[in-house]
């Protein structure tokens, strides 16, 4: 066993360069649910669901929830898979839909409790 633990990086606070999409080749989308070995099924803006897996710089960098937004990769062979490149978070997302960027059709999760309802004991 180690005599002492490794220190880890501490997190850069300063705001990072926005990601926009460029047509023909990446969009927008939001993590309907994660599939497994780093790949999950996204909802598109172009309204198509895409397999998509998480790209090799981000594996296990960057963590990715459900209700996630996030940049895909489109693939030119094969249009139903892509690569998440991106992932957004909330004050991004945010400007992303005062842009008018993000569809409207796209629902942004705040922390609900997705239709439980709790019954008085």
């Amino acid at each position: 066993m180690p005599k002492r633990a490794r220190s880890r990086k501490k997190q850069d606070n300063s705001e990072r360069p926005l990601s926009y999409a460029i047509d023909g080749e990446s969009v927008y989308g939001q993590v309907i649910q994660p599939l497994g070995g780093s790949r999950f099924e996204v909802n598109c803006a172009d309204s198509i669901t895409r397999i998509a897996k998480v790209a090799g710089r981000m594996h296990k960098r960057v963590w990715i929830h459900k209700h996630d937004f996030v940049l895909v990769s489109l693939r030119e062979s094969e249009p139903k898979k892509g690569d998440i490149i991106v992932k957004y978070f909330p004050p991004e997302v945010k400007v992303l839909r005062e842009s008018n960027l993000i569809p409207a059709n796209f629902m942004y999760d705040d922390l609900s409790n997705d239709n439980i309802e709790f019954d008085n004991i």
